[in-house]
């Protein structure tokens, strides 16, 4: 018995689909009922959208059924995967990896082609950058790359040493004699890249790079000079040989050519994503299904501000305390994330472009925001500081071949605090930014206004008092 996909479908189809299918095995359905379930339930849920004919049930026999529910069950012993702590730092697999297929598919083919070389994952804090670069790593690693850990700031020398700290693991002593017998830290770095990349496959995982950007300069330039220059002929040289970088940063490493460095943004986790790790996580236990819908309208698909509300369930256990979490989560997710400081990095325009947008709650079109800002060019410039700094989410959906972009729920949840707190000019800013995208959601009435959009509307003219 299999079940296929006749054709390519989305993510989001295949996840949604799947949650619907071994929820519906789970009350004795056989594999058939439990499919045609989840065809019913995804095609009411997306209106519109026909990837719920795509998946096929194939039987030779006709018969679906999977478990013999008259027999007595038998208690299975929970069986976790061993906790792995991978190159040190990184822990790879201690609460499980959930999710983030498609991230996985997408990275290891680029990493696999070389083309380009090295990629660089960005985003805001807490959204998985670390986790998932450790399993990438892990699957490079498993495939014979030999795998250099870098964590934080770098210099020439740390390179150096992390280098020979690999090549112990390898029992590579020839090599690493000769680096030691260099005394000028450019000529071991040009043994590094000449001698050791060039003629053996190695990734370099720099971890938390933007510790390597200065601050003051909006993290726009390198605080040491001396690493920027060999961290550019590192990048320059990886073409040419079979190694790869790969990176994690906050915001995009500047003055970087595209074909060198691929600097992707990783996006909150989907809901359905997000809900599977809540319920996956064994401090959730008990919490029902609209609790979990609350939390994730609050906190989003930040996997690091759901593990830290998850403490606060364990340690409190009733829901006006939760609730009372949930803030205090959302407070300690700005400061982790610098919001304000990046925030305060805008231009008065682009900040006024910033809270006009966030009134949006979901993923939008450039059309959305172009009812916002209707000068297209200013629009996508601005879109483009908001993804520099992980203030904005972008993703693509390749089935329609489009593009979103979405406020993070916290930023969205800071920005509403910081109108709150301001005077009438800021409450017309944001009533005005309402309206707009209420005018945004009826512009489709005769071409597609479902009911979704018009519930949508109905809200954005309630809260821009029309």
């Amino acid at each position: 018995m299999i079940i296929g996909m006749k054709h390519p479908v989305a993510d989001y189809v295949a996840t949604a689909m799947a949650e619907i299918f071994y929820r519906h095995l789970t009350l004795k359905c056989t594999a058939g009922q439990a499919l045609q379930e989840a065809r019913r339930n995804f095609k009411e849920r997306y209106k519109g959208r026909f990837q719920w004919a795509i998946p096929a049930l194939f039987s030779q026999d006709g018969d679906t059924s999977i478990i013999d529910w008259t027999e007595d069950m038998t208690p299975i012993e929970p069986r976790r995967e061993p906790s792995t702590i991978l190159y040190g730092k990184v822990k790879h697999l201690k609460e499980g990896f959930v999710g983030r297929r498609r991230e996985v598919r997408e990275c290891m083919k680029i990493l696999r082609q070389g083309t380009p070389p090295a990629i660089c994952i960005t985003g805001a804090g807490g959204t998985g950058k670390s986790t998932l670069a450790s399993r990438l790593t892990d699957r490079l690693h498993r495939s014979g790359f030999m795998v250099v850990p870098i964590y934080g700031e770098v210099t020439p020398d740390s390179f150096i040493q992390h280098t020979i700290n690999s090549l112990v693991g390898e029992k590579e002593s020839e090599r690493i004699s000769t680096l030691k017998e260099l005394t000028d830290y450019n000529d071991r770095i040009t043994y590094i890249i000449s001698n050791i990349i060039g003629t053996k496959e190695t990734v370099f995982l720099f971890d938390n790079f933007e510790d390597n950007l200065k601050q003051s300069a909006r993290f726009q330039e390198f605080k040491n000079t001396y690493w920027e220059e060999p961290f550019k002929r590192l990048l320059d040289q990886l073409p040419h040989t079979g190694s790869r970088a790969l990176i994690t940063c906050r915001y995009t490493i500047p003055n970087l050519s595209g074909e060198l460095l691929l600097q992707t943004p990783l996006k909150e986790m989907i809901e359905a994503e997000t809900k599977k790790l809540i319920v996956f996580n064994e401090d959730y236990a008990g919490i029902g299904l609209d609790r979990i819908n609350e939390i994730y309208e609050t906190i989003g698909g930040n996997p690091k501000a759901i593990k830290d509300l998850g403490k606060v369930i364990a340690e409190q256990g009733n829901w006006d305390n939760i609730k009372a979490g949930l803030e205090k989560v959302s407070r300690q997710m700005r400061e982790f994330t610098i919001f304000k400081e990046l925030y305060n990095f805008l231009s008065e325009q682009e900040k006024q472009f910033f809270r006009k947008i966030s009134v949006y709650h979901g993923p939008i079109e450039i059309d959305a925001i172009t009812y916002q800002e209707p000068d297209t060019k200013k629009a996508k410039e601005n879109i483009q500081r908001l993804i520099d700094y992980g203030l904005l989410q972008w993703y693509e959906d390749h089935i329609y071949s489009k593009e979103y972009y979405e406020v993070h729920p916290l930023n969205r949840g800071h920005i509403e605090e910081a109108w709150q707190t301001k005077g009438e000019m800021e409450t017309e800013e944001m009533e005005a930014a309402h309206q707009r995208a209420a005018q945004y959601y009826l512009g489709f009435t005769g071409r597609g206004l479902d009911l979704d959009k018009l519930t949508r509307a109905v809200l954005h003219l309630g809260a821009g008092k029309e």
